[in-house]
């Protein structure tokens, strides 16, 4: 049995060290996804109150026409904030952690999260949520940072919080609250181009029409 010095003089044996190499090759991922539609047309709403539509002699196409004719509530001021709960890893990755973000009306934007390494390998995290609005525009956000395993010395952690002004959502948030779609993902191992791809075609296959992708945070 070999002992190898690291550079925090921690003594492990070649068999730990053969567990860590393997340990830290793994690609893993997670994520989740949700979304918000509004009912906006007579055949949905037959579809999702057949008890009204069936039991009752009200015209529902002339319902919907006048409802422009009564004051409409302002807009909601605030998406979120929407958490993403605690995130773990498959394949024994000793990685975990949590992301937040919240949307606002006058355009700000509140992205945060944590991860922590608690094995021997050091890891790259990335962290992408992409909401897409009911124009089909899509919003990135992500994150990518380094941690510190105990090859290495330095922080196990990587934190962000980023406030942005995004003039996008400002104008956009009409679009936004009428009916949204978002999807986040988490990867060690990838890059931000490739985590971003991935959730904007997740949510493609889920039955987003998407047009435009902007993205408004991009923390390296």
């Amino acid at each position: 049995m070999t002992d190898i010095e690291t550079p925090m003089s921690v003594q492990l044996d070649r068999a730990s060290i053969q567990d860590a190499v393997r340990e830290a090759s793994v690609r893993a991922t997670i994520g989740g996804s949700g979304e918000l539609t509004i009912t906006e047309d007579v055949k949905n709403i037959q579809k999702r109150l057949p008890i009204l539509t069936e039991k009752s002699n009200i015209d529902l196409s002339k319902f919907i026409m006048h409802l422009g004719d009564v004051d409409q509530p302002s807009l909601p001021p605030t998406i979120g904030p929407i958490q993403t709960g605690y995130i773990t890893f498959n394949n024994g990755v000793p990685v975990g952690g949590y992301a937040s973000i919240e949307l606002h009306s006058d355009g700000t934007c509140l992205f945060s999260g944590h991860f922590h390494d608690s094995g021997a390998p050091s890891y790259n995290v990335e962290f992408v949520w992409v909401f897409v609005d009911s124009g089909g525009v899509a919003y990135t956000f992500s994150a990518s940072g380094h941690m510190n395993g105990t090859f290495e010395s330095g922080s196990r952690d990587y934190n962000w919080t980023n406030s942005t002004n995004s003039p996008d959502v400002r104008n956009n948030w009409a679009k936004l609250v009428a009916g949204y779609r978002w999807k986040w993902n988490a990867h060690v191992g990838w890059d931000v181009q490739a985590a971003v791809d991935a959730a904007v075609n997740a949510l493609k296959a889920a039955g987003a029409v998407i047009g435009a992708v902007v993205a408004i945070v991009a923390l390296v």
